[in-house]
């Protein structure tokens, strides 16, 4: 997604959890009250532990890439389920990748995520 906003393209995302580009003590909370203890946990320590040196590297990268500063795109991340129609962005998507998901959507929410994407 960051990649493809450095280039220019109008991108949205959906996720189960926000998007951690920098800690804060707010994210942190509305998280909380949004997932629960155990998936607020995960994403503060991925964040700590991988993304924040990786953010790091990417953002360096895609700034160069443009010729000037980049800004992570959190507003165009819907936070929500992706197998809840109602959940989308609203308009058409020319195009859906997805990257080490599938895996995590429940087996009863397969067919109607696959019918929403279609």
């Amino acid at each position: 997604m960051y990649f493809l906003s450095a280039k220019g393209f109008d991108v949205r995302a959906i996720d189960m959890d926000k998007v951690l580009t920098r800690m804060s003590i707010g994210d942190v909370r509305d998280m909380f009250r949004r997932n629960g203890f155990e998936r607020t946990l995960k994403t503060v320590l991925r964040y700590l532990v991988f993304d924040r040196s990786e953010n790091r590297q990417l953002r360096r990268v895609l700034s160069e890439m443009k010729g000037r500063s980049f800004d992570w795109p959190v507003q165009r991340i819907t936070i929500g389920n992706a197998s809840d129609p109602g959940e989308w962005p609203e308009g058409r998507f020319r195009f859906i990748y997805s990257e080490d998901d599938f895996e995590h959507v429940p087996r009863d929410e397969l067919d109607r995520l696959c019918a929403t994407m279609a």
